[in-house]
């Protein structure tokens, strides 16, 4: 009697960031764990319009300030080279020094911008509050938007993978007969 052997693999999403780069220049983080979600970064560099800066809430936008300087300390050799040399990010224009800005408020009575921050390269990053008042640029921050990451729910492929395999399993016995 022949020993059937079913291996699943369930889809889980990856725990494991990872750079995003067009042409060498990292636009963005995929897989940022923060509070337990999977969200995606994005950088839009140097300026800031009210009608295209996704908003967060405060908790949000220091959580997610956390989650990459915990990325910018981590010893991954992927993150270690990125944050070495903060000119490979969009948005930033010095080698040695970039912030990472999240918002969470904007005021169009005094033209400015609240956000929670990381900074790019050296000596160590750090998270901060901060704001800026320009409405055209500021050359030294880069924005980051966020995605949430949506998984594919378990149940689904439980549904979608059981059908399949007693297809199979009736397909082998028919075979034997």
């Amino acid at each position: 009697m022949g020993l059937i052997v079913v291996a699943s693999v369930m889809m889980l999403p990856a725990s494991a960031a990872t750079l995003n780069t067009v042409a060498g220049e990292v636009v963005g983080i995929d897989n940022v764990e923060i509070d337990g979600s999977f969200w995606n970064a994005s950088f839009d560099g140097g300026s800031w319009l009210a009608n295209s800066l996704s908003l967060y809430d405060i908790a949000f936008a220091e959580s997610a300030s956390e989650a990459l300087k915990a990325l910018i300390l981590s010893t991954d050799a992927e993150f270690v080279v990125w944050d070495a040399n903060a000119q490979l990010t969009r948005g930033c224009s010095y080698d040695n020094a970039c912030t990472l800005a999240t918002p969470y408020e904007i005021s169009l009575i005094s033209n400015r911008v609240e956000f929670y921050s990381v900074e790019l390269g050296t000596p160590y990053p750090s998270v901060l509050a901060g704001y800026v008042t320009q409405t055209t640029s500021y050359i030294h921050d880069t924005y980051v938007q966020w995605s949430q990451v949506s998984a594919v729910p378990i149940p689904a492929a439980v549904w979608l993978f059981t059908p399949a395999l007693v297809g199979l399993l009736g397909i082998r016995r028919k075979v034997r007969s």
